[in-house]
């Protein structure tokens, strides 16, 4: 698949009437990542069943929430809602969040997966829209159509890093409605980071990737300051960003990222130890008594310990690499039909 250069945003179509059903040769699993932010559960469900009436009739609705979601879901099942079959994944304080919406990804057995939050149910219009919208695409990723006002520091910040680190410009990675390929979301959820950097590893990993704006007031945050105290959240945020970082840019080129670490530091122990061996030759020091000397050795030493380590990791990621491909298959094309079917 040719690897898109930057997300691209659709405008937003006309709604089909309500009678006309959109899906019928691909099944969806519904994923709620954060259904422990819904206060009624039951409500929150059946608004979805009439959101969906006449779209599509999903095979699951995959619910993750913290302890105590399995009691949750048994009550909407014991209130007489059987819409659809109706999968619990409760999260660990160890595992979090992420993980958990990893492992319900793995569990979702639809040809697509729309990724949903769970404070507020999403409108028929949205699903139509983003059904619409996927086309010939991998993963159509929601955009609130107030995301260049509702900014906030933490959202400009992530974005402004994003642009630096990887070269994509996103208009809201917070937006939690997504649809795509099942297969997408489990191959780019793999790396168990954070939900904001799915559209990221897609994208990077050659799948086509758009951006469709739905309705602000579906899409909004909660308003939560930057120091949050829940402050571990911004910081393994960041642990994720330079995790990708180095994932997506050096996994397949270790020797690019160590040089970029060895070489400097091996080209200032040359200049130390360069500077002062010609200082001695000139007769203008004594080095019996130069600890700088020490330490210019010791950065030359560095230096060639860490490009050493980047030369194991490019033997190590060859011989790993050789009977495995980095790259999937869209579609094959045949020019000569008969020879294809021989």
């Amino acid at each position: 698949m040719a690897l898109s250069k930057a997300a691209t945003v659709q405008s937003m179509t006309s709604v089909p009437d309500a009678g006309e059903t959109l899906m019928t040769d691909r099944t969806l699993s519904v994923v709620v990542a954060t259904f422990g932010e819904c206060e009624d559960a039951k409500a929150f469900l059946e608004t979805y069943r009439d959101a969906m009436s006449g779209i599509v009739t999903p095979l699951e609705i995959i619910l993750v929430g913290e302890e105590g979601t399995r009691d949750r879901v048994a009550k909407v099942r014991d209130g007489g809602f059987d819409w659809c079959e109706l999968v619990p994944v409760e999260t660990s304080f160890a595992a979090g969040e992420d993980e958990a919406t990893k492992l319900a990804l793995a569990r979702a057995r639809g040809d697509l997966v729309l990724a949903v939050p769970g404070r507020k149910a999403g409108s028929a219009a949205t699903i139509r829209r983003l059904l619409e919208g996927l086309g010939e695409n991998d993963l159509v990723v929601g955009v609130s159509e107030d995301a260049q006002k509702s900014g906030g520091l933490r959202k400009n910040v992530l974005h402004w890093a994003i642009r630096k680190m990887f070269g994509r410009d996103y208009q809201d990675l917070f937006c939690r409605f997504r649809l795509g390929k099942r297969s997408v979301f489990t191959e780019s959820a793999a790396l168990g980071v954070r939900q904001h950097f799915i559209p990221l590893v897609a994208d990077w990993r050659g799948y086509n990737v758009s951006e469709l704006p739905i309705p602000a007031e579906e899409a909004r945050l909660p308003a939560l300051s930057v120091w949050h105290p829940r402050l571990r959240w911004h910081y393994r945020a960041l642990i994720d960003l330079l995790m990708l970082f180095v994932v997506l840019k050096f996994l397949d080129r270790p020797l690019r990222f160590f040089s970029a670490i060895g070489a400097p530091i091996f080209g200032l122990g040359c200049l130390i130890t360069g500077y002062l061996v010609i200082a001695r030759l000139l007769q203008l020091t004594t080095l019996a008594d130069r600890p700088l000397l020490t330490f210019g050795v010791l950065m030359i030493v560095l230096g060639v310990q860490v490009i050493a380590i980047g030369l194991v990791g490019e033997i190590i990621v060859y011989t790993s690499n050789r009977r495995s491909k980095s790259y999937e298959i869209d579609r094959i094309v045949s020019l000569n039909p008969d020879r294809s079917s021989e």
